[in-house]
């Protein structure tokens, strides 16, 4: 198409208003009189000029749409501060101390309603039985329950040792060794069968269990009970019986590479025979369990703890 006949942006804009103008109903003229000088000076009335009142509309149109957008503004405005406003109040609300009181227990900051409800207790120290209750309080108020937990370890395994030096001795515990008991039977061969064991000291190592859970860093005791126990094992082996650590968990060939670390060489080449297993089957766990105490007697050697 010729460039002279490409409609223009003028010509775009007539041909809108002339639509919008032909499609609103059309209103009685209002005559305005024009006045002309004529050479001799005198004025006399020569024409009347028509006013359109769509045109007039359509200004007022967009004086009241103008008016609208300063309204909506001064609205949106409006808006915009009463929200900030109830923010900040929000805000202010979630930031202001609240009152707590102290758990009875284990001094955690507990609501007073919660305190009301559970007796000055919270949650989760509500679900101790009555019983223990008192011993669970003595515990927190430790300023190192950790270290408290295993001097007790140490002196009930000391306190065991008369009673059980007859039986084969030791302490089995849960896959990360972060908290044992302790258990004598009459014999073992290969794993150590706990449903003919016995478990002494049981009051205390419940005692024990509610100080590891309030020291909360779920460090492993294995090096410290190892320790204890191949100090005490000399008086088992004597008398033919083996001093043993496992958990759940544990192979029988673990459990054979720790008895050879916690007695002497008969009493594990007796263990080897019962179980039917070779030496060269329980050094597969030499690099690994010299690597897990090792790190455990850095760990406690750094603390000035006793070392494996």
């Amino acid at each position: 198409m010729p460039s002279n006949l490409l409609p223009t942006v003028s010509d775009a804009a007539t041909s809108w208003r002339s639509m919008l103008l032909s499609r609103m109903p059309l209103k009685p003229r209002r005559e305005s009189v024009v006045r002309s000088t004529k050479p001799d000076g005198l004025q006399n009335v020569s024409k009347r000029a028509p006013i359109c009142r769509n045109e007039i509309r359509l200004q007022h149109q967009g004086e009241r749409m103008q008016a609208t957008a300063r309204t909506l503004s001064v609205v949106s405005a409006t808006s915009c501060a009463r929200r900030r406003l109830i923010r900040d109040v929000l805000l202010k609300r979630r930031h202001m101390a609240t009152e707590r009181v102290k758990c009875g227990i284990c001094d955690s900051m507990i609501l007073p309603a919660t305190a009301q409800r559970n007796g000055g207790l919270c949650a989760q120290c509500v679900k101790i039985p009555p019983s223990r209750r008192e011993i669970a309080a003595a515990v927190h108020a430790e300023p190192n329950p950790f270290e408290h937990a295993l001097e007790l370890y140490s002196s009930l395994i000391d306190s065991l040792v008369p009673r059980i030096v007859g039986r084969d001795f030791g302490a089995f515990g849960d896959p990360e060794f972060t908290g044992v008991r302790l258990y004598s039977t009459d014999s073992i061969a290969g794993f150590p069968d706990f449903d003919q064991a016995t478990e002494v000291g049981s009051d205390v190592v419940y005692e024990i269990e509610h100080k590891l859970l309030a020291d909360a860093s779920g460090r492993s005791i294995l090096c410290p009970i190892v320790t204890k126990l191949r100090s005490i094992s000399p008086a088992f082996n004597s008398v033919g019986k083996t001093v043993f650590v496992a958990s759940m968990g544990m192979g029988v060939e673990e459990v054979a590479w720790l008895i050879r670390y916690l007695n002497d060489r008969p009493t594990f080449e007796r263990f080897l025979n019962g179980a039917g297993l070779t030496e060269e089957q329980v050094d597969v766990y030499n690099e690994s369990y010299a690597q897990e105490l090792n790190q455990a007697e850095q760990v406690r050697g750094g603390n000035g703890g006793q070392r494996c």
